[in-house]
């Protein structure tokens, strides 16, 4: 989980700062701000720190000084590895995350962020520039190699937001820059990613083996992440970047707040939705007949207009119930939006816990006899 202490900003220009609700984005399992306050240590000590190699802190996106680390093209040596005691496998799928500001020139390979067995001259997942079109190389846990690629070369002299990653449960593989999809690829399901403890994390380059092809990155990177899922492209866009704290910031439950243009956002942790993260995600209830029965029998909306979409069904109930000043809803039937009697939170799982609901991220509604309950905690 994020830490409370850190204040985070989203990048100027990115789709999300426009949004009027919260996004959950995924706990990662590294974040490395790679920065003059963090160095080369993950933000949580998850993991090991990464060893610098031929690099120095250099001014970030905020042009604050100490914000990121450059990279020195010519040299022997410029990169930062990271140490991988099987913390940093993401398994399945992945997500790789990171800001670059790319000089421009410089070899024609210039790799960036990814998985290497250097000793073996062998790639897991990375990103690289070939002949400034950015690339992605992947190994699946088979063995199995495969490319894809921007159509576009990356605007050098600029900060972008560079994103790769495998959806195992779909198979598709994609390639973000900033808030856009640059390229998408169908892969094998089911087929995993090789980022074992064989394969370490390199940052701007790796150790000088003559076999290997990719050179050192000519440029700038920092705030780096490591997600074990695919990200969505809104949760991509609402990853945060550590920079000072609003002036006024509301987020309960360990969620951490992001300027945008009319104020700030909160970004919520695992199990919290709403403006400000205090709406706590209980899980699906069995629910039974007749009315007078129901552990939540009080009718308190419909939005027939979202049964199919999940999220906006939560998100239009919980509105209700906040106009009503409620500290308990559920989605009952895709649509209906319910609580108890007398809004007690003490008897909405009355019946017991049930299997008939369908759950998008921290998102639930229920389907025939159950409901997906939500409580109000304004905690710490």
């Amino acid at each position: 989980m994020l830490s409370l202490m850190l204040i985070y900003q989203v990048i100027a220009g990115l789709s999300l700062l426009k949004a009027a609700h919260a996004v959950n984005v995924p706990d990662p399992i590294a974040h490395f701000p790679l920065n003059s306050t963090y160095e080369t240590r993950e933000i949580n000590n998850r993991q090991p720190q990464g060893t610098p190699v031929g690099v120095s802190l250099a001014p970030g996106p905020n042009n604050k000084t100490g914000g990121s680390y450059q990279f020195t093209v010519g040299q022997n040596n410029s990169y930062i590895e990271f140490p991988n005691d099987g913390g940093l496998d993401a398994n399945r799928s992945i997500t790789v995350l990171c800001w670059v500001n790319y000089a421009g020139l410089g070899p024609r390979y210039q790799f960036i962020v990814g998985y290497m067995n250097v000793a073996q001259n062998k790639g897991g997942f990375f990103v690289y520039l070939a002949n400034r079109i950015l690339k992605v190389f992947m190994k699946d846990r088979a063995g199995v190699i495969t490319f894809w690629a921007d159509t576009q070369p990356l605007e050098p002299g600029a900060w972008h937001l560079v994103c790769a990653s495998y959806d195992d449960d779909t198979g598709i593989a994609r390639l973000y820059v900033d808030d856009k999809t640059v390229a998408q690829k169908n892969l094998k399901a089911n087929a995993g990613v090789a980022t074992t403890d064989q394969f370490k994390l390199s940052v701007g380059g790796y150790p000088r083996n003559p076999r290997a092809p990719h050179a050192t990155f000519n440029g700038r990177i920092t705030n780096l992440w490591i997600f074990d899922v695919a990200l969505h492209l809104d949760q991509i866009n609402a990853v945060p970047f550590p920079v000072e704290a609003p002036a006024e910031c509301s987020c309960y439950n360990g969620g951490s707040c992001a300027p945008r243009d009319d104020g700030y956002m909160c970004i919520c942790p695992a199990g919290y939705i709403g403006e400000h993260c205090e709406w706590q995600k209980q899980g699906c209830y069995h629910e039974v007949w007749p009315r007078k029965r129901k552990a939540m029998g009080e009718l308190i909306g419909k939005f027939k207009e979202n049964r199919k979409d999940v999220q906006a069904a939560v998100e239009a109930c919980l509105k209700a119930a906040e106009e009503k000043q409620l500290e308990i809803f559920g989605v009952r039937r895709r649509y209906k939006c319910v609580t108890t009697k007398k809004d007690s939170p003490a008897d909405f799982d009355r019946y017991g816990s049930s299997v008939t609901c369908k759950e998008q991220g921290d998102y639930g509604v229920g389907i025939k006899r159950a409901t997906f309950v939500y409580i109000l905690k304004k905690g710490e």
